[in-house]
Order: structure tokens, then sequence, then C-alpha cells
């Protein structure tokens, strides 16, 4: 499509005129910025910015500039569908680091410079209509790594809000990715168990694992302790790992014999592991897998949880392929290092966790958690050797429990953001549950974790005598989307644990509950006088998912829908549906609960298309509903009855 725009000033042979190249002036959305190397560790001359075009016609960009972040107008150019362009700060100093085999280089440089700390960055086209634009930042949500540590910010999600942090990732190549809209996938090889805090006969020790189904070649990779390093311990040449196989390496290896840069991990005060592939002149080339943790217990590794693929968490005991035990002597250390891995053991639980989180209450009301002592004997909430070390809630709000404050065995406490007296009144607690706070901060409504984090023992060795580490132990990331429950998001709802003594970070381990703090003992999401009421045992969470008359749901829907969990014909279903002979009308009759809403829904076909609303039912008194549809003659017709909301009791 050609396109004529004045210019404007007047010249010797009359108004100036330009036409655009052939191809469809880029919309907003097609063309994207794709990356962006903001801080190159080697010098702002190795900045550079990449557009791609994602749709499926060519897009021009001809007289399209940037107006924020730096400043550079494009000629005549078009983009292929697919097609990448990148905008170098020095050409030269680009082509020198990257070459130009596969990538597109516009002509002449940008003028200006990027923020290392994060900015505006504006395309617009020739009409200064806006083609890209967004704002990247170096911390928060950001990825951290392309602020100086090697990596590109390079998009992760091509067509998804460029203001969104999760759009967005690190580049997996050092240096960035230009010429390609990601970056390869890496070798299936990931940081599965790490041992950081070690007294005989334990030394530190790094678990890899093959999550492949093909042998990997693991000479001439790093690891290494720091991001900003990562070349400190180079793998032997020859070293290969099984297809779900294991490697690991111990102290011995990276710090005591290591020739390059030696290293051990910091127990008081966390670390990371970094896991590099090296090019052919033996440089880091492409970060395979990254992980961080904080302090630690000894004797107790981090370890990804499902084995292989799940988030970094505190196991039970280590995995590393040796039954040796910390109170086993100092001498089996020569044992211990005969380890060649295994399958992560399950996560640690407990002592104290937590049972219930109201992160999103309705308009005028208040955040609190639920926290119960799992073990069979009371928890000191403070150090016994040195009582005014105190245990803390970290991480999305903040609180110190009180001097001496024990939990009794099987105890639930609730911890608020207000006085706890007027949490008491307003909210009926019983006088039997303790209440703590007023806390500092607020639960994010999107989603956080929440970390309770106990004292361990004071350092004794310089130059961090009297220095404190404190240790995680119970670290519950609940969410406002699927997999986890939705209706706490402001719905009236809590979120409840099911099983306090499995994982907390399982979405499918809570539920969501309508029951009033301090009500449902056992946290399952069923108030305790119902479940009186109904035979089942309030201080027991697992029969929530249990189905006691065998009709196919559990005791906590059977809560939900107000129909009785001994009786396999009370449920929730429709009770009869009749079609009219004449006029082919539809007839839906099912019974309301007091206090439930519904909806029928109907649908054409199964396995196509999807449900469409047909009629919402609000809540009120108990009754039968009548809901009729007139389908069209002939068409068949699938409908369902869906439980909308719950009160609270």
């Amino acid at each position: 499509m050609l396109q004529h725009f004045d210019m404007g000033p007047w010249l010797a042979g009359g108004l100036t005129a330009v036409l655009l190249a052939t191809g469809t002036s880029a919309d907003a959305g097609q063309v994207i910025v794709s990356e962006v190397m903001y801080n190159p560790p080697a010098g702002d001359e190795y900045e550079f910015i990449e557009l791609a075009n994602i749709g499926t016609t060519s897009a021009t960009l001809s007289g399209a500039r940037f107006s924020e972040g730096i400043s550079y107008t494009f000629g005549a150019t078009v983009l292929l569908p697919g097609e990448l362009i990148v905008v170098a700060r020095d050409p030269a100093a680009f082509t020198s680091a990257y070459g130009t085999d596969g990538i597109r280089l516009a002509p002449g440089s940008y003028s200006g410079k990027l923020d290392n700390a994060g900015e505006q960055i504006t395309l617009v086209d020739a009409l200064d209509q806006p083609i890209a634009a967004f704002k990247y930042d170096d911390g928060g949500s950001w990825p951290s790594r392309p602020d100086g540590l090697g990596s590109s910010l390079e998009v992760a999600v091509p067509g998804g809000n460029p203001d969104d942090p999760d759009t967005w990732t690190a580049s997996r190549r050092i240096g960035g990715s230009p010429g390609l809209l990601q970056s390869p996938t890496p070798p299936p090889v990931v940081i599965n168990e790490v041992l950081p805090h070690t007294d005989p006969p334990y030394e530190d020790a790094i678990e890899l694992f093959n999550t492949g189904n093909d042998p990997v070649d693991l000479g001439g990779w790093y690891l290494s302790d720091s991001t900003e390093e990562p070349a400190k311990y180079r793998i032997p040449a020859g070293t290969t790992i099984a297809p779900l196989g294991y490697a690991v390496f111990y102290e011995l290896q990276f710090n005591t014999n290591n020739t390059l840069v030696p290293f051990a991990l910091s127990s008081p005060h966390g670390d990371e592991v970094v896991l590099t592939t090296s090019d052919a002149h033996g440089n880091p080339a492409e970060f395979v897998d990254t992980v961080s943790f904080g302090p630690s217990l000894n004797g107790l590794p981090f370890g990804r949880w499902p084995n292989g693929t799940g988030e970094l968490t505190t196991l039970t005991r280590q995995t590393l392929g040796t039954d040796i035990n910390a109170w086993d002597p100092a001498v089996v250390i020569i044992y211990f290092r005969l380890g060649q891995g295994a399958a992560n053991a399950a996560p640690r639980v407990g002592p104290v966790v937590i049972t219930e989180i109201m992160y999103h209450p309705p308009e005028g009301g208040d955040e609190y958690l639920q926290l119960a002592n799992i073990a069979d004997t009371p928890t000191p909430l403070f150090d016994p050797l040195n009582p005014t070390n105190l245990w803390q809630l970290v991480n999305g709000v903040q609180f110190t429990f009180p001097a001496n404050t024990t939990l009794e065995a099987g105890e639930r406490i609730l911890l608020t953001g207000i006085d706890p007296g007027l949490f008491r009144i307003l909210h009926g607690t019983p006088a039997e549950t303790r209440i703590f706070g007023p806390w500092t901060g607020n639960l994010d409504n999107a989603g956080e974790a929440i970390e309770i984090a106990q004292p361990d023992a004071p350092q004794t060795l310089p130059p961090e005598v009297g220095f404190v580490p404190y240790v995680v132990v119970e670290r519950v990331r609940y969410d406002n989307h699927a997999p986890w429950p939705t209706a706490p998001d402001g719905e009236g709802d809590s979120l409840v644990r099911l099983v306090p003594d499995a994982y907390g970070n399982d979405p499918t381990n809570w539920a969501a509950s309508s029951a009033l703090p301090g009500l449902d003992t056992d946290s399952d999401g069923m108030p305790d006088a119902w479940e009186e009421a109904h035979s089942l045992n309030p201080d027991d969470a697992g029969d929530a998912l249990l189905d006691a008359d065998s009709d196919g749901a559990t005791n906590l829907d059977e809560y939900r829908a107000d129909t009785d969990p001994r009786d396999p014909a009370s449920r929730l279903a429709i009770l009869s549906l009749t079609v009219n002979e004449s006029s082919q009308a539809v007839a839906i009759r099912f019974h309301a609960a007091e206090g439930r809403a519904y909806r029928i829904d109907s649908r054409i076909h199964l396995q196509t298309g999807g449900w469409e609303l047909l009629e919402a039912v609000s809540a009120g008194a108990a009754r039968e509903v009548l809901v009729t549809d007139s389908p069209p003659e002939g068409a068949a017709r699938f409908y369902r009855l869906v439980l909308v909301s719950v009160p609270s009791p």
C-alpha cells in the first residue's frame, strides 16, 4: 500500500513528499519490542533493541521512530511476517560481539542511552501513532539478570502485555539472542538439590538432574555461586549425565581442589547456584539453570519438589545418594562423597504451618492468617538458648511474635492486621483462640509468598560473631488464579489448607471456605458445627475430601451445596428435565438451598464450543426453581447446574 505524507518545509523543487515502501503500516501490537540489552556488562556501546513482526502480513517501519528511551528514525524499512530487526547504539561494537550472520541490523546508530534502572520505551509510526510502548524495570518482579549480569531482557510471551513483568524473561544466552525471537531451549539439566549448611560428616554439595531422554555431556560447563562470575568451577571433560540420571559435585571439587575460583555455599545468608554451558573458547555461553535460597538448618537441603520440576523447597533429609546422617561420625564424610544422586525426599512441613489465608476480604473486611502447630509437642516461637531471638512472619506481611510465646501441640492461632481485641469483637472469635497482631503491610490480592522464619543459632566465628540467621520453616505462595481456588479473591471466602501436614505450596491442598475465623478447627472448609451435625470430625481435615455417602460428591462439596453428606439422595443435581411436545420448550427443575446462588448453562455440543449462561438464579430462601428454555426446532441442547456462591455461616 502506498501512503503519501506532506513533510512540511518548502524546498527549491516545491513541496517535499515521501512515499512509504510497499507494505501495510505497522499496527500497534503487530511489531513488538522483542529484546532489550539495556545494561551490557562489556559496556554501554553494546546496547541494542530488537523489534519483531509477530503479525501475518508485512509491516512498514518507514518514518517510524523511537520517541522515548532512545532516539532513532527508520528509513525505508519493511518487516516481513516473523522478521526481526536490531537497532544498535554502536553498530561496530555490536558486529564485533555478535557478527551479522542471521541478524538484520538497522543502518546507523541510535542516540541516547538506555537507563539501567528502567525507563519508558516508545515506538511511533510516521504519524506519531503508537506502535509499541512499555516501561521496563530492574527491580520488583522484573528479571534481574538483564541488569548487568550478562542477559538481555527477552520477550517470553510475544503479544503479551509488555508492561507486565511476566511477559519478559532473562535471555538464556549470555549477551542476549539478537536475530532470534527467543533464546534456544537449554539442555534439559536442572539444579535439583543443594546442601549448603554442612557440619561434618557433611560438606556442601550440588546435585544436577537430567530431565531428558538422552545423555548430556557436561564437560566444560561451569558451576558457580555467582551470576556475576559464572566461570568459577569447570566440570571436567568427559563428564556425562545419563537420561533421567544424576550427577553430584562436592565441596572437595568446587572449593578445596578447584584451580579456577574456589567457592563454598553460604548457610547463614543464603546463596545461589548457577549452571552455564561454555562456548568453543571456554567462555560461559548460556545460563542453563539458576536457583537461589535463604539461610538453612544443618543437614537439611533445598531440593526441587516435585523431583526435577518443581520449585526449590526445604527437604526432610539429604538425598544425594547415601544414607549418611548428620549424627554420624565425621570420618564417614569419605562415604558421603560417594553419593551419585537420587530422587528428592518429600518437603519438610512444620512444625508450624499456615492453615488459612484471608487475603482479599470483601469491602470493610479484615485480612487474617491462621497458623497451627502440627507437632505432637509444644513449639516455642523463640530460640530456647537465646530467648530474645524470636520467630517472625516475613515476606508479604511482617510480624515478630511476642517474647516467650509457645504454641501447644495442635494449637491454632490467628494473626491479623488490626488490633486483636477489635478483631475478636468484629468476628466473634472464641475466647480460647489466641489472636496476635497487628502486623505490618498487607496481603497481595494478586497472590504472593508468605513465610514464617525461625532464628538459628548465632554465628560464633569472625567476622560475623553474633549474627542471627533466620531460616524459613514455612512458605506458601498463594495465587488468585487457577489452579488455586478463585473464590477467596474478594468473594468472601478464605483459603483453607485441607491437609495441614501436607506440602503447603500445592494448590490442590487448598480450598475456599466461608467459615468464620476460629470456628473451623481443622481448617478443612467445613464449620465445626456443620461437621458435628453430620457426624464428621471437626479435628480431622482429611474428612473434607472423603465421600461419606458414596454419591460422587466430597463432604466439602456437600457442605458448600448444603446437602446431606450422609444421604446419597441429597445432592446437587437437576431434579427433572422435561420437553413440551407441542412447543418443544424445555423445563429444568432443581432445588435451591438457602443462601446459595446458581446458574443454568447450556451448550449444543459437548466436545466443541463452550457453555453459555441460560439463567442466573440469585440467592434466597430454600425453594424449588423452574428454568425454561426454547431451543430452535430440532436442535440438541445439553444443560448443567452450577453452584455459584455460598454464604458465610
